[in-house]
């Protein structure tokens, strides 16, 4: 990669590059706390400033970070001001992160917000990230390949649940880039000289402002992509008639179904409500064909909704159409079938993406993650219409660890790959462990161990939660 002309980028220009973070965050700085107004006209906490999040600004080859407290109404704006003064000042590669850290490499900086960067080029990239049915961003603009979003929250997030987001949403859209989940990966500014393998280009592709509230973090649930879990449930289409009648219904309500394939319209109404205060309601025909309806709108306090085409069948014509589809969190197993149904399953998906490998390992970690949950609540919710207490808080990040010893193995055991012997008639365990070491699923096993690791290799072992502290964890 070509060298940046001396002195634009050295670590020596520093204390230039504090100064100017300094100078532009003074300038979107919050306002002063106002004194208290009268209560009914109160909208918020007296004198309260807008929520504001640390931003974290370096030169791609300084080790050293300065930081802005930026408000979160503000973000947009301050990337914008920041990248132009830099630019005129000669800064090469400005970076940034949502972040409290002084240093490039800093593992335990705060973590107060999430940049996703796409690699996959949208005519709409707001409309694309809405359909995929994420939360709005604070700010979004386009880029060289794609487009990236910006995302404050609430308050620092510990890594687990900066990972769990970051993950979820990368997986939401096509092209996210796995970097998005590391938090040591910096972003370049959206108006920034970038060093590249043709030279240093000028880009410009200012950020949008498109939210002033930081996102609630503490609501913040493990659930599998639309995008994901279509790959993985395997729906029928419709056929062509009964496409037509959705069509027929969607046009009736005045919200049309655009006619070429990948190509979305945005509406005011959806089929839930008729109509909304404004434009929310995304219908979309995919690349196949199929029609989706995805609209942001609040519902009544329900939240958004989803149709798949089938959801709109249904609706239409007043009756569930059987259409062979697999439930992908409720209805795959975390075992060996399952996790290579998985693998299959989501290699088709990420095909054409140029990290299909990593994006399919964490796609499987998400599936898991979101599996855990779902078997969680659905046992406390079982034990509690059978009249019990749940007297211990059930241990999410436990149940993980179960999904994976299923998956890896237990006790150093590797992971079992049930078969039918034809010889001699029986159902048998193969251990994988380049051994071929063959155990029976019935009759006698080689100890206690060896049983229970062919239970959690099986659909038979399963979660349940204690209804009080006489009973046991099964």
């Amino acid at each position: 990669m070509p060298r940046a002309p001396e002195g634009h980028r050295a670590a020596d220009r520093d204390p230039e590059l504090a100064a100017l973070v300094d100078m532009v965050s003074t300038r979107h700085a919050a306002p002063a706390a106002s004194p208290p107004a009268p209560a009914e006209a109160q909208a918020a906490p007296p004198g309260a400033a807008p929520a504001c999040v640390p931003i974290s600004i370096a030169c791609m080859v300084s080790s050293s970070c300065f930081i802005a407290s930026v408000p979160v109404a503000n973000i947009a704006a301050f990337l914008n001001d920041l990248g132009r003064t830099t630019t005129e000042a000669r800064f090469h590669d400005v970076q940034f992160w949502v972040q409290r850290r002084t240093r490039r490499k800093q593992e335990d900086a705060e973590l107060w917000g999430l940049v996703l960067d796409v690699d996959q080029v949208a005519n709409d990239p707001f409309a694309a990230l809405s359909e995929a049915g994420l939360p709005t961003p604070n700010g979004w603009w386009r880029t060289r390949h794609g487009y990236k979003a910006v995302w404050a929250f609430n308050r620092a997030a510990d890594l687990a649940t900066f990972e769990g987001i970051a993950q979820q949403y990368a997986l939401s859209v096509e092209g996210g880039d796995p970097q998005s989940w590391s938090p040591i990966q910096a972003q370049h500014l959206p108006i920034v000289k970038k060093t590249t393998n043709d030279g240093v280009v000028d880009v410009a592709f200012p950020a949008a402002q498109s939210n002033a509230s930081p996102l609630v973090i503490d609501e913040f649930q493990f659930e599998l992509p639309a995008r994901v879990g279509r790959a993985l449930s395997d729906e029928r289409l419709l056929t062509t008639a009964e496409r037509e009648l959705v069509e027929d219904w969607l046009a009736d309500l005045g919200i049309p179904v655009p006619d070429a394939s990948g190509q979305r319209a945005l509406y005011q109404s959806c089929p839930a409500t008729e109509q909304h205060n404004k434009a929310c309601c995304y219908v979309s025909r995919r690349e196949n064909g199929a029609i989706n309806v995805s609209c942001l709108g609040g519902h009544g306090g329900e939240g958004r909704k989803h149709w798949s085409e089938s959801d709109l069948y249904a609706l239409v014509t007043g009756s569930s159409r059987s259409t062979g589809r697999l439930h992908s969190v409720r209805d795959v197993p975390p075992t060996w079938a399952g996790f290579e149904y998985l693998r299959t399953r989501l290699g088709a998906l990420f095909a054409s993406e140029k990290q299909r490998d990593d994006l399919v390992a964490f796609a499987v970690k998400v599936w898991m993650r979101a599996k855990a949950a779902a078997e969680l609540q659905h046992a406390v919710k079982r034990a509690k219409a059978l009249g019990g207490m749940i007297t211990e808080q059930p241990d999410f990040e436990q149940v993980v660890r179960f999904f994976e010893q299923r998956r890896h193995g237990y006790d150093g055991m590797s992971p079992c790959r049930p078969y039918f012997d034809e010889v001699t008639r029986d159902l048998r365990l193969l251990l994988d462990n380049g051994e071929g070491l063959q155990l029976k699923i019935h009759g006698e096993s080689l100890s206690l161990k060896t049983h229970q690791h062919e239970w959690m290799a099986s659909c038979a072992y399963g979660l349940s939660v204690s209804t009080s502290k006489n009973k046991k964890t099964g």
